[in-house]
């Protein structure tokens, strides 16, 4: 079996006013998405999805990507993902950014494709399903009114979320009486979380830290500038509150960096920015290996899993 041809195809979405999120960088009124297909001698098609900028990505694999492909055999991933990313890729897009996402897409379109040719799930390619359910916590909680954001969870819970997110990093006492409220409303056992989206300098964010800490935050989620990981380590070491990272790198390689110097304590890779499924395997193994936990980010919702996670 040969590849014969890869493809792209965007997708956007206009998000309804009521449902706009909105974060350090800015009001979000549209979802886009980009999908790469991949067409094999024997009409086996393999879809993939990425995301980021789809002009970009779109340059990327028809530029770039699709001629290191042509000819391989689909079935060879680990041999495909080292020759466009080790090999050949990272001379002309770099090591992280827009080139790992366009990879992303082409690597999941692969395993797509091999479990065609097995006739079996991609998760049973993987070593098989390892539970019959994962929690799944809600993360549209923004900044505005405390008692708002607070009764705004209570909805969550009520709709049987294990846990809520809580939008952080604009203003630290705004933040803080927010956590406090939704704390507050939802009582000590349930799972609050926040989320900084880089928000915070390290000593903003250390006292965010501390506060959330003491109102048992179960992380709190890239509160520095992603390249800063001397910051993480400090805030980490001093905040009493674990650390999340992951959104924002790319491969296994940027992962590695945040672990070895004790930087992190949740790893958060998405499958559609970090190198595909390829890519999670390498850093769940190097998780693995440093006993770190591992939390799967995705657009469409959040799953952790961890021995803290209080559901298994």
């Amino acid at each position: 079996m040969k590849i014969i041809d890869v493809k792209t195809i965007r997708l956007r979405a206009t998000i309804p006013t009521e449902g706009q999120v909105f974060s350090r960088s800015g009001v979000r009124n549209s979802r886009s998405a980009t999908l790469v297909q991949i067409e094999t001698d024997q009409g086996i098609t393999g879809l993939g999805s990425c995301s980021g900028n789809g002009e970009l990505i779109e340059v990327i694999v028809g530029k770039v990507l699709k001629p290191l492909l042509i000819g391989m055999d689909p079935t060879e991933i680990d041999e495909i993902w080292d020759k466009a990313y080790v090999r050949g890729g990272h001379k002309e897009f770099g090591t992280r950014g827009i080139g790992v996402v366009a990879l992303s897409g082409i690597d999941i379109a692969l395993w797509d494709i091999l479990g065609k040719v097995r006739g079996v799930p991609i998760y049973q390619l993987l070593g098989g399903k390892c539970r019959d359910k994962v929690p799944v916590y809600a993360t549209a909680l923004y900044p505005e009114e405390p008692s708002k954001v607070a009764k705004r969870a209570r909805a969550f819970a009520e709709q049987g979320f294990h846990g809520v997110k809580i939008k952080v990093g604009f203003d630290l006492d705004q933040d803080i009486d927010i956590v406090r409220a939704v704390r507050q409303e939802l009582g000590k056992d349930f799972t609050v979380m926040t989320d900084a989206n880089q928000g915070y300098s390290v000593d903003v964010g250390l006292k965010a830290a501390q506060a959330f800490s003491q109102c048992g935050v179960f992380w709190l989620e890239e509160p520095l500038f992603v390249e800063d990981i001397e910051g993480h380590a400090q805030l980490r070491e001093k905040g009493k509150i674990p650390i999340a990272v992951g959104e924002n790198l790319n491969t296994h390689y940027a992962f590695e960096n945040f672990v070895v110097r004790g930087a992190v304590d949740f790893l958060q890779p998405d499958v559609a920015r970090a190198g595909g499924i390829t890519g999670i395997k390498k850093i769940a193994l190097l998780a693995a290996n440093h006993n770190v936990n591992r939390s799967e980010e995705r657009r469409v919702g959040k799953v952790c899993r961890s021995r803290w996670w209080p559901y298994h």
